[in-house]
């Protein structure tokens, strides 16, 4: 399977749409994604006659609720390490090595949630990489009018992470 994250993203976009709204009363969660996410909903509704979708508040990796993984088939053959080139990189394969080294799981940002020093504006940004450099200046209207350069806060408790680990592999030798 090639270009697997891109099938990743369909495939939550896809189970995004088809799932209902949340059945229970958000107002007894602990959790603190729903608690913004009712908050920020409470502040966008002043005005009753336009209802306002929460896709747009939220970028969607936010506030998703389940993890979608791809899984090589049973008849998928593992590959030898040599054999990985270039051409399978963002492939889905199934490879045959031994582990010589784990690291510790760390967090990997998701979605990063800021907030500006000035003007209180939220912003997101969705980290599609490992690299991460944060945002340091803010977008809003509001600052560039008045050209005041807010600086944006990292606010963890309402970003999102996703446990990450790396394995180091050592190619098997057949005698």
């Amino acid at each position: 399977m090639r270009n697997t994250r891109r099938y990743v993203t369909l495939f939550s976009d896809a189970v995004d749409e088809i799932l209902p709204p949340p059945s229970r009363d958000i107002s007894q969660a602990h959790d603190v994604l729903d608690v913004l996410r009712l908050h920020r909903v409470q502040e966008a509704t002043t005005d009753p006659d336009h209802p306002v979708d929460i896709r747009t508040i939220f970028p969607p990796a936010l506030m998703r609720r389940f993890e979608l993984q791809l899984i090589p088939g049973v008849k998928t053959k593992p590959v030898p390490i040599r054999d990985v080139k270039a051409s399978k990189v963002g492939s889905l394969v199934r490879i045959k090595g031994m582990v010589t080294r784990v690291s510790n799981v760390k967090p990997l940002v998701v979605v990063s949630t800021y907030t500006c020093e000035s003007c209180s504006f939220e912003v997101y940004q969705e980290v599609k990489s490992r690299n991460f450099n944060p945002l340091l200046q803010c977008p809003s209207e509001k600052c560039t009018t008045n050209r005041t350069n807010g600086r944006l806060l990292m606010q963890t408790k309402a970003s999102k992470f996703q446990k990450f680990q790396e394995v180091k592999f050592q190619v098997l030798c057949f005698l």
